[in-house]
């Protein structure tokens, strides 16, 4: 076979391969083990955000308007809910046959997108023409050191983070080959991050793509020109979502995100030192507030120092460019950072400091592979068959010993600090073995190269608890009912009145669980909330999750529409609810107790002269449909968000929409029967389509249709 047969080969094994070692790496989170689960953001945010639209998708309606929180919000403005990020449509097509999203397959998702990571980082290291062991080393460290897994919860950080690696890819041939056509690719790349659904970590991208480009020497101003433009497509690309969030965006208050910048020596620990806070599965939730795991890994430690050698200085600036860059924004030297950012509500809200950490190891992963690669291909010293073989069978007993061991009770501290040497050494010795080596022992040290670095993320990567919890989300959900600590009684009786309200008691923020179930809540925490849904709540109103006391506000009850209210078994509210006449405890309650405020009032209503008849028609998120027979005229009142988007009709004929107590809409209904109706469409969702669909035709033809030149 030759060359071109050899890497056609390699071409089909190295995904098939990688993905293998992605499911040994997360084999305790899937069948037929399923040991824990990710916890946390994923199944508390993201899982019940992203069944909602998919449940939406699989009835036939497109998601544009989310009655589950605050009233309602507008669904498409969310960019958190990757609504139009095209991955996320195979995983609703995989659960097509599913009443709900399968929450496995969501985490299977994200751990695709792991892989994903791998491949792309593989991809550009090869482009780059490093050799192929410290290509698979950089896209390992890329894809399973520590940043990446602590942010197994973050779905949307962890779909833009996998996307970065082509856009560099993009700079790189672009430049070689002295033209613009390649950057179709980092167009597409910059979309993708965009709308996977968390714009701090898009800016991450495209400061990094920019930073890397213009570190090149000799530097082009042409060259950045480019890419400046590549980026600015991409934003065409993504208008569908960009658009409905501007206009949310616009309509809500604006706060500062950036934070003073991360400057504790202490904190940066975590690339070092495996364990040094903490993270165990079994360690407190409040231990070591305010730090993070972000262990580099073996292959990391030993690929930098061969890195900082000069003969790999030239080849290495852009990654030093990207990587000083990232950190300034991350430490915030002298505040000059946030002195810079603090006129522009748009960047203060979007550069967040923390999140240039990815940054960081998206620089660190490509310049330890460039290390390996210059190590690599300097002449190898003496080859000895016997230390090959004991340093062989020493580095996979000690790896197997690390991969058995994950989940157990890890070292803290500095205690972890020995083993984590004991693999650094072990990987030393083997490479420079491996430089030495050829044929088939070769072949057997590079495996164990391999497996020592997959031992080392394993055993100190998963099964944390920043990215594990004990357990079978799924199977729990299946034998705990259907609405998780609530009796199926209490669920039928609150499913019976979905027109009416719900909220939660105050030490708790189960009001997400919602929408799974589309049931609907006054509370929430957004921040695309309007300011004037804010006010509602009165001066000084912060976070519109704990502003409803449902024992001193009943005025605010009343308003909002809410007949039931869920306290739990350690309520602060449980005894006030208990003793107050004004609501009636169901029976048969689980963890859930659920009230019945008895003077409840529906979230619809007549105001004018006394007697009107209102009959609900229709009752869907984005369609209000009435009926309203009254001896007088009046205002029939709508207590669902006074947002752009919402029209009504009064018998076929357009009328006005009036605000009501500011933040709620009402429309003017004269004497007789009449039918009134609302509907709420997105207004700048189909012009972002139609833009997004135009930028995506010519992007098809700018790569594969223009003859090359």
């Amino acid at each position: 076979m030759g060359n071109l047969g050899y890497r056609r080969l390699h071409a089909l094994l190295l995904p098939a391969l990688s993905l293998l070692v992605t499911y040994l790496f997360f084999y305790d989170y899937l069948p037929p083990r399923r040991r824990v689960h990710i916890p946390f953001d994923l199944p508390g945010y993201h899982y019940s955000l992203n069944d909602y639209a998919f449940q939406a998708l699989r009835h036939g309606r497109l998601p544009e308007w989310d009655p589950t929180l605050a009233c309602g919000l507008s669904f498409t403005a969310n960019v958190q809910s990757a609504t139009f990020y095209p991955p996320i449509w195979l995983l609703y097509l995989a659960n097509f046959h599913r009443p709900r999203l399968a929450y496995l397959t969501f985490e299977i998702f994200v751990f695709l997108h792991v892989w994903l990571a791998f491949l792309l980082c593989y991809g550009w290291l090869a482009g780059r023409k490093l050799a192929r062991m410290a290509c698979l080393l950089g896209a390992g460290i890329f894809a399973f050191s520590g940043y990446l897994l602590l942010q197994l919860q973050h779905l949307g950080l962890v779909c833009a983070y996998a996307w970065i690696p082509l856009g560099c890819w993009a700079v790189d041939e672009s430049i070689e080959r002295a033209t613009w056509r390649p950057l179709w690719k980092l167009a597409l790349a910059s979309a993708m991050a965009f709308l996977a659904g968390y714009p701090p970590t898009w800016v991450v991208f495209a400061v990094c793509v920019l930073a890397y480009t213009m570190a090149r020497r000799p530097f082009a101003w042409k060259n950045a020109l480019g890419v400046a433009c590549a980026l600015a497509a991409s934003l065409l690309l993504s208008m569908v979502q960009l658009l409905p969030a501007l206009e949310a965006s616009a309509l809500a208050e604006h706060g500062t995100h950036y934070g003073s910048g991360i400057r504790a020596a202490k904190f940066y620990l975590s690339y070092l030192v495996p364990n040094y806070f903490d993270f165990g599965l079994h360690a407190p939730v409040n231990t070591n507030p305010g730090y993070e795991y972000l262990y580099l890994g073996a292959p990391a430690f030993l690929g930098l120092a061969f890195a900082l050698r000069p003969s790999a200085w030239r080849a290495s600036a852009p990654l030093w460019g990207m990587l000083a860059v990232s950190a300034i924004v991350v430490v915030n030297p002298f505040g000059a950072v946030w002195a810079l950012i603090r006129h522009s509500d748009v960047l203060s809200d979007l550069v967040r400091s923390w999140y240039f950490l990815a940054g960081i190891t998206a620089a660190l992963a490509p310049l330890a592979a460039i290390g390996f690669d210059r190590f690599l291909r300097k002449p190898g010293g003496r080859f000895s068959t016997q230390a090959a073989a004991l340093l062989t069978a020493t580095s996979a007993g000690w790896a197997v010993l690390q991969i058995r061991e994950t989940g157990r009770a890890l070292p803290s501290g500095w205690r972890s600090v020995a083993p984590a040497l004991l693999t650094l050494f072990l990987f030393a010795a083997t490479i420079w073995l491996y430089r030495a080596a050829g044929g088939a022992w070769r072949l057997v040290l590079g495996a164990a190269l391999l497996l020592l670095a997959g031992a080392d993320y394993r055993f100190w990567g998963t099964s944390l608890r920043v990215n594990a919890d004990p357990g079978d989300l799924d199977r729990f959900n299946r034998q705990y009912g259907v609405f998780r600590g609530m009796s199926d009684a209490n669920f039928e009786e609150i499913r019976r009145h979905p027109e009416y309200r719900v909220i939660s008691d105050l030490n708790n923020s189960f009001w997400l669980e919602f929408r799974h179930f589309g049931l609907e809540t006054p509370q929430g925490s957004d921040p695309l909330i309007p300011r004037q849904y804010r006010r509602v709540f009165g001066a000084g109103a912060g976070d519109t999750a704990t502003d409803i006391d449902a024992t001193r506000r009943k005025d605010l009850l009343q308003l909002l529409g809410v007949r039931y209210v869920l306290s739990s078994q350690n309520g602060l509210r449980l005894e006030a609810l208990r003793q107050d006449a004004d609501f009636r405890l169901l029976t048969g309650g689980d963890y859930w107790q659920v009230f019945e405020y008895r003077d409840a009032q529906l979230p619809y209503r007549w105001e004018g002269e006394p007697g009107a008849a209102l009959e609900r028609l229709d009752w869907q998120p984005e369609r209000r449909d009435f009926r309203v027979r009254s001896a007088a005229a009046g205002r029939f009142v709508q207590v669902d968000q006074f947002y752009p988007g919402w029209e009504a009709w009064v018998d076929g004929h357009a009328v006005p929409i009036e605000r009501w107590h500011d933040a709620f809409q009402s429309v003017r209904v004269p004497a007789g029967d009449h039918r009134v109706l609302f509907r709420f469409h997105s207004r700048w969702l189909r012009p972002g389509a139609a833009v997004s669909l135009g930028v995506l035709l010519a992007m098809i033809l700018v790569a594969f249709g223009l003859p090359r030149p």
